[in-house]
């Protein structure tokens, strides 16, 4: 009898987990194996596995880089960065061509995570289209804004004490700020980010700024975690839930959205259209009807501290408590984890167009940019249990990509291994089947690795009776 496998893409790099067996259920009442298929419980599209490169700090500026990163992200052709070392509070900007400026910040808080808005401010905000606009970037909660095209950025107030409101969390939508602290939303003028005068008894307009306090149920008390724009409507995260800000223009509405948040903004990232973050419980990923659990897969229990970022179908995720990287593919719908490559644990992440960058506790920005060439390997456990019967032969159909390579091995339950093929891939499908086993074994484990893009069609196993 034969239990066949379903098609699965082998995953690249190296897996926290092994590869398992899923989808079986024992026999069938006819004495045959129910099919099942080859799952990886971590693997990522090989076509969108990115090769590892580094760009390091330039000589002159190769210690002042170094310290706590408290934001991290990419604006046009260059990274911004808010750190702090043993001197102070920095603002630092990188240039992709390696050239760094750097410019102090004036605030006592050097602890808390900023987050860098870029923002529009358009000549005619009526019609957008036939004027000009000014490129901008705003620090929160300092509340300053400057040029990000400046050769050193020179922030300066965004406003004044007597309409400023403390935002500790912020997004951009619709050429307003939209903020948060505590338990209150608030939201700028229209095209006027140095302007949060509300409504008088005598001058309401829809133009005006916004503010609410958010009354809700037990399960959505709390202060306001992280806010972030999707689907054309502005999401306000608590720590277990999420609100969502309707109407586009003064006043809003908020509605309840989700009973799942997120403790820390630094984990929300949209990827090919749907929104992934870290809850307490695990990562979710929301496709805009419903937020679905993403990580129980990972056997991980500790998510906190969590950074992310989403680029090119990939939404990269790094776990202190692990100090590793996983990449959800939301092409393959599956996880992979990423060798070690820091010499100290990251602290900052973002991503563009381009790819996925992140920057460790030593200043070293890494850069995750093209290449369809990594390397993976893959072990499956032992493929039968003793119950089921003794493995006397298998088949393995694959494709690989061109240019891909690959090997595979068995090693039966005494340690033995035994090669199974050594593969340069041409785009064509191969089936190698093994030698019989005499005597048949209870199922020792495959192994497979190699560079590119390969793909698994069936795994058959022979089994013997017992």
């Amino acid at each position: 009898m034969a239990r066949r496998m379903g098609e699965a893409p082998l995953p690249q790099g190296r897996a926290m987990r092994v590869t398992r067996l899923g989808g079986f259920r024992g026999l069938d009442r006819r004495g045959g194996v129910r099919d099942g298929y080859l799952a990886a419980c971590e693997g990522i599209d090989p076509r969108e596995l990115p090769a590892l490169t580094t760009m390091r700090t330039p000589t002159p500026y190769r210690t002042c880089p170094a310290g706590k990163t408290l934001a991290l992200q990419a604006i046009g052709s260059a990274i911004f960065r808010v750190y702090t070392d043993e001197s102070g509070l920095y603002l630092a900007r990188y240039q992709k061509d390696g050239s760094l400026s750097r410019t102090a910040l004036s605030s006592e808080d050097t602890t808390t995570p900023r987050t860098l808005l870029p923002y529009n401010l358009y000549s005619n905000p009526q019609d957008p289209l036939s004027g000009s606009y000014q490129n901008l970037v705003i620090l929160f909660p300092d509340c300053v804004i400057f040029d990000p095209q400046a050769p050193i950025p020179k922030p300066e107030a965004l406003g004044n004490a007597s309409s400023m409101p403390s935002i500790t969390h912020a997004c951009v939508h619709l050429s307003r700020v939209f903020g948060a602290n505590e338990d209150r939303l608030y939201a700028c003028a229209f095209n006027d980010p140095r302007n949060w005068n509300l409504d008088t008894a005598t001058s309401m307009d829809a133009s005006h700024a916004w503010a609410s306090t958010v009354q809700s149920n037990t399960r959505a008390s709390g202060d306001f975690t992280a806010m972030t724009v999707y689907d054309g409507h502005v999401l306000a995260f608590k720590r277990r839930f999420c609100h969502i800000l309707n109407n586009n223009k003064n006043p809003f509405r908020v509605a309840d959205l989700l009973t799942v948040g997120t403790p820390d903004g630094r984990t929300i990232a949209e990827v090919e259209g749907k929104l992934f973050f870290v809850a307490d419980e695990g990562v979710y990923r929301y496709n805009g009807d419903s937020a679905t659990l993403i990580s129980d897969v990972l056997d991980v229990a500790d998510f906190s501290g969590a950074l992310a970022a989403g680029a090119a179908g990939l939404y990269w995720l790094y776990l202190p408590a692990l100090d590793r990287v996983l990449v959800w593919s939301e092409a393959n719908g599956a996880w992979s984890m990423l060798s070690p490559f820091a010499d100290t644990p990251i602290c900052g992440m973002t991503a563009d167009e381009k790819g996925c960058y992140m920057i460790d506790e030593g200043g070293i920005l890494y850069t995750f940019e093209g290449g369809r060439m990594a390397a993976f390997t893959v072990t499956t456990p032992p493929l039968l249990q003793e119950a089921i019967g003794r493995l006397s032969r298998l088949s393995l159909s694959l494709t690989a990509e061109a240019g891909a390579t690959l090997t595979v091995t068995y090693t039966d339950t005494g340690g033995h291994i035994t090669p199974l093929l050594q593969h340069t891939g041409n785009g064509r499908t191969v089936r190698v089947e093994s030698r019989v086993f005499t005597p048949a074994d209870y199922g020792g484990s495959l192994h497979l690795s190699g560079t590119g893009k390969v793909t698994v069609h069936d795994l058959i196993l022979k089994v013997a009776n017992s």
